[in-house]
């Protein structure tokens, strides 16, 4: 931006001043989630317009259909509505430069009403075009897209990397396996989320139809998978992914016997979160330094005989606990039965009579086996009354664990309380 010093009474000319672009970049980024402000900072000369750019096109969705509208009636409708998604960014240099977060989701246009209009398909060969045409993307959101694969060329070799990956209740047209197809053209995701995938019939009745790779090539640091068939998918992405690359897994699920085999390849993996069930056994994860474990579990709260899994997440954690674990998170799922009233005082005092009943010395010399320990968290998820107690659970909690713990564990006590 130009700037004219002028000074009275004096015969010199008046002399333009440019004003240091790191300092407009630093005043613009202090705007960063005011879209009005930066608006009006991209009008203001040309110096400020791609400043501007970064923070206003830093994230793209397509269709653009505002968050809170389910049915979109915009003219996207149809079988082009990804095409013409690769052609606003082929006339747009500004926003192939600039979007680093892009989220695909099929197109609801009044689609709960008239069955006859169906979501957009979203080919291999656009949405591979897309992800090229953006240089810069750093973070891809799939949600509800109708993945259709196609064959890839004959000299085609995954070479694209992402930060993050989050695939969302998509829709199964040629099988699961379509959305391990699409995983098929990467060669490296830095967080890979997996979450309800929608499907029909047979799992594996579809054969591949893109990218077989003649060994993994697939390197995942971290992995999500909720909702859908962890066995399946993992086994499936044993055929393209590198395990052995992995360092943080999150299974939302029982890790049975099923499952055993693809974890405990995964050789350097540092951190592991899964619900513990005691009908299965405890994985051994001998050749891995977990350095984070997050396990989950039920307590049920009751005035007769109340019940836990807390001895199953001990000998868990008997097995994966090592010296240079630095973090441990027990999440407790309350439950209640009809032997607790609907008193606040009587729900008070039957959790804290299940919660000293638990074998505490137990479980603090298997983790007092850890050498390196800085955070020991008990977070308590409440569903006998999500809205209310939470505050006085959390203390007594604290309380009780503080008493039953040895100091060295107590001092690096955290409770916390999620409703």
């Amino acid at each position: 931006m130009d700037f004219t010093a002028v000074y009275a009474h004096s015969p010199v000319r008046a002399v333009p001043l440019r004003l240091a672009q790191e300092l407009v970049d630093m005043t613009i980024d202090y705007l960063h989630d005011d879209r009005d402000a930066l608006m009006q900072c991209s009008l203001v000369c040309r110096d400020w317009v791609h400043s501007s750019s970064l923070h206003l096109f830093n994230r793209m969705r397509w269709p653009p259909c505002p968050k809170k509208q389910k049915a979109c009636l915009g003219a996207l409708d149809g079988d082009d509505c990804f095409s013409s998604c690769l052609d606003l960014l082929s006339a747009s240099r500004r926003l192939r430069s600039t979007v680093r977060v892009l989220q695909l989701s099929c197109h609801k246009c009044a689609i709960q009403r008239d069955t006859s209009r169906r979501s957009a398909p979203l080919p291999f060969s656009v949405l591979f075009s897309i992800i090229e045409s953006l240089p810069v993307l750093r973070t891809l959101e799939l949600h509800e897209c109708r993945l259709l694969p196609e064959t890839p060329p004959a000299d085609f070799y995954p070479t694209r990397s992402l930060d993050k990956i989050k695939i969302t209740y998509i829709w199964r047209q040629a099988g699961w396996q379509a959305t391990l197809d699409f995983l098929s053209l990467f060669r490296r995701v830095g967080s890979l989320h997996i979450h309800s995938l929608l499907s029909s019939g047979s799992r594996a009745s579809s054969p591949s139809l893109y990218f077989e790779p003649s060994g993994p090539v697939l390197e995942i640091d971290s992995l999500t998978i909720r909702g859908v068939g962890e066995t399946y998918v993992l086994n499936r992405l044993s055929a393209i992914a590198k395990f052995s690359a992995l360092k943080h897994l999150n299974l939302q699920c029982h890790v049975s016997s099923d499952l055993r085999e693809p974890v405990q390849s995964m050789t350097n993996i540092r951190s592991i979160s899964y619900d513990v069930e005691g009908s299965y056994p405890p994985i051994a994860l001998r050749e891995a330094t977990l350095h984070a474990i997050h396990l989950s579990g039920y307590f049920r709260v009751s005035r007769s005989v109340p019940s836990s899994e807390w001895d199953t997440i001990t000998r868990d954690l008997d097995i994966l606990v090592t010296r240079e674990l630095q973090e441990l998170r027990v999440v407790m799922h309350l439950e209640g039965d009809k032997t607790i009233h609907e008193t606040k005082d009587d729900e008070l005092h039957c959790l804290e009579q299940s919660l000293m009943d638990l074998n505490w010395s137990a479980f603090a010399a298997v983790v007092s086996r850890s050498c390196s320990l800085r955070l020991l968290t008990l977070d308590l998820r409440n569903h006998i009354h999500p809205k209310r107690m939470s505050d006085k659970y959390v203390v007594a909690a604290r309380e009780i664990a503080a008493k039953r713990l040895p100091a060295p564990l107590a001092r690096v006590l955290r409770v916390v309380s999620i409703s």
